[in-house]
Protein backbone atom coordinates (compact mmCIF):
# COMPACT_ATOMS: atom_id res chain seq x y z
CA UNK A 1 0.00 0.00 0.00
CA UNK A 2 1.55 3.27 -1.08
CA UNK A 3 2.33 6.11 1.33
CA UNK A 4 1.26 4.24 4.45
CA UNK A 5 3.63 3.30 7.26
CA UNK A 6 1.99 0.13 8.53
CA UNK A 7 3.20 -1.75 11.55
CA UNK A 8 4.79 -4.96 10.18
CA UNK A 9 2.92 -8.11 11.13
CA UNK A 10 2.86 -11.63 9.80
CA UNK A 11 -0.13 -13.20 8.16
CA UNK A 12 -0.31 -16.98 7.97
CA UNK A 13 -2.27 -18.46 5.08
CA UNK A 14 -4.90 -20.98 6.08
CA UNK A 15 -3.51 -23.85 3.98
CA UNK A 16 -1.12 -26.62 4.96
CA UNK A 17 2.06 -26.39 2.90
CA UNK A 18 3.71 -29.79 2.45
CA UNK A 19 7.26 -28.69 1.63
CA UNK A 20 9.50 -25.71 0.84
CA UNK A 21 8.07 -22.91 -1.31
CA UNK A 22 10.38 -21.82 -4.14
CA UNK A 23 8.49 -18.85 -5.50
CA UNK A 24 5.65 -16.42 -4.72
CA UNK A 25 3.99 -14.14 -7.29
CA UNK A 26 1.02 -11.76 -7.16
CA UNK A 27 -1.39 -11.68 -10.09
CA UNK A 28 -1.56 -8.28 -11.74
CA UNK A 29 -4.90 -7.13 -10.34
CA UNK A 30 -6.73 -6.04 -13.52
CA UNK A 31 -9.61 -8.49 -13.51
CA UNK A 32 -10.13 -9.50 -9.90
CA UNK A 33 -11.39 -7.45 -6.98
CA UNK A 34 -8.74 -8.90 -4.68
CA UNK A 35 -5.13 -9.63 -5.59
CA UNK A 36 -4.30 -13.30 -6.13
CA UNK A 37 -1.11 -14.77 -4.66
CA UNK A 38 0.45 -17.86 -6.25
CA UNK A 39 3.02 -20.10 -4.59
CA UNK A 40 4.86 -23.15 -5.90
CA UNK A 41 7.53 -25.44 -4.58
CA UNK A 42 9.01 -28.81 -3.80
CA UNK A 43 5.65 -30.47 -3.08
CA UNK A 44 4.76 -30.24 -6.84
CA UNK A 45 1.85 -27.89 -6.12
CA UNK A 46 0.71 -24.49 -7.31
CA UNK A 47 -1.50 -22.84 -4.70
CA UNK A 48 -3.54 -19.68 -5.18
CA UNK A 49 -5.04 -17.39 -2.57
CA UNK A 50 -7.14 -14.28 -2.78
CA UNK A 51 -5.68 -11.65 -0.50
CA UNK A 52 -7.87 -8.96 1.02
CA UNK A 53 -6.49 -6.16 3.11
CA UNK A 54 -7.79 -3.05 4.79
CA UNK A 55 -5.54 -0.24 5.96
CA UNK A 56 -6.43 1.82 9.01
CA UNK A 57 -4.51 5.05 8.48
CA UNK A 58 -5.44 6.48 11.88
CA UNK A 59 -3.29 3.92 13.72
CA UNK A 60 -1.04 2.72 10.85
CA UNK A 61 -2.24 -0.89 10.89
CA UNK A 62 -3.50 -3.27 8.27
CA UNK A 63 -5.85 -6.21 8.51
CA UNK A 64 -5.13 -9.04 6.06
CA UNK A 65 -7.27 -12.03 5.16
CA UNK A 66 -6.49 -14.79 2.66
CA UNK A 67 -8.54 -17.58 1.18
CA UNK A 68 -7.19 -20.58 -0.74
CA UNK A 69 -9.05 -20.60 -4.06
CA UNK A 70 -7.40 -23.57 -5.77
CA UNK A 71 -4.47 -25.95 -5.86
CA UNK A 72 -2.94 -27.65 -8.89
CA UNK A 73 -0.54 -30.58 -8.77
CA UNK A 74 2.22 -31.34 -11.28
CA UNK A 75 4.48 -34.40 -11.54
CA UNK A 76 7.71 -32.74 -10.41
CA UNK A 77 8.89 -30.01 -8.01
CA UNK A 78 8.22 -26.51 -9.33
CA UNK A 79 11.18 -24.13 -9.56
CA UNK A 80 9.70 -21.04 -11.27
CA UNK A 81 6.31 -19.55 -12.09
CA UNK A 82 5.11 -16.64 -14.19
CA UNK A 83 1.58 -15.28 -14.50
CA UNK A 84 0.07 -15.18 -17.97
CA UNK A 85 -1.03 -11.57 -18.27
CA UNK A 86 -4.70 -10.67 -18.76
CA UNK A 87 -5.86 -14.21 -17.94
CA UNK A 88 -5.86 -16.06 -14.64
CA UNK A 89 -3.29 -18.65 -15.68
CA UNK A 90 0.17 -19.53 -14.35
CA UNK A 91 3.15 -20.97 -16.21
CA UNK A 92 5.21 -23.37 -14.08
CA UNK A 93 8.74 -24.62 -14.76
CA UNK A 94 9.76 -27.88 -13.10
CA UNK A 95 12.90 -29.72 -12.01
CA UNK A 96 12.48 -32.23 -14.86
CA UNK A 97 12.56 -29.37 -17.41
CA UNK A 98 8.85 -29.43 -18.21
CA UNK A 99 6.87 -26.19 -18.51
CA UNK A 100 3.15 -26.28 -17.83
CA UNK A 101 0.28 -23.82 -18.08
CA UNK A 102 -2.12 -24.02 -15.12
CA UNK A 103 -5.52 -22.48 -15.91
CA UNK A 104 -6.96 -21.07 -12.70
CA UNK A 105 -10.54 -21.12 -14.00
CA UNK A 106 -10.63 -24.78 -15.10
CA UNK A 107 -7.82 -25.97 -12.77
CA UNK A 108 -6.38 -27.95 -15.71
CA UNK A 109 -2.71 -28.15 -16.68
CA UNK A 110 -1.22 -28.33 -20.15
CA UNK A 111 2.39 -29.11 -21.12
CA UNK A 112 3.64 -26.16 -23.21
CA UNK A 113 7.42 -26.66 -23.32
CA UNK A 114 10.39 -28.74 -22.24
CA UNK A 115 14.06 -28.30 -21.39
CA UNK A 116 16.50 -31.19 -21.04
CA UNK A 117 17.23 -30.09 -17.45
CA UNK A 118 15.44 -28.05 -14.80
CA UNK A 119 13.83 -24.69 -15.57
CA UNK A 120 15.92 -21.82 -14.23
CA UNK A 121 13.76 -18.88 -15.32
CA UNK A 122 10.33 -18.02 -16.78
CA UNK A 123 8.95 -14.73 -17.99
CA UNK A 124 5.74 -14.05 -19.90
CA UNK A 125 5.98 -11.08 -22.24
CA UNK A 126 2.90 -9.39 -23.64
CA UNK A 127 3.65 -6.62 -26.09
CA UNK A 128 1.70 -5.25 -29.07
CA UNK A 129 -0.64 -8.25 -29.34
CA UNK A 130 2.27 -10.68 -29.07
CA UNK A 131 2.28 -13.24 -26.26
CA UNK A 132 5.70 -14.78 -25.68
CA UNK A 133 6.85 -17.14 -22.94
CA UNK A 134 10.60 -16.90 -22.40
CA UNK A 135 12.27 -19.73 -20.51
CA UNK A 136 15.79 -20.63 -19.50
CA UNK A 137 16.97 -23.97 -18.25
CA UNK A 138 19.95 -25.60 -16.61
CA UNK A 139 20.55 -27.22 -20.03
CA UNK A 140 22.05 -23.91 -21.24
Amino acid sequence: VENVNCVPTDHLVNTQIDDTINVLKFFPDKYSQAPILASAGWDNKIRLWTVNYQVNQSNNTAQIASNNVCTGTLNDPILKISWRKNTPAVFAGCCDGSIHLFDVTTQQTQLVGKHEKGVQGLHFLEDNNMNILISGGWDS
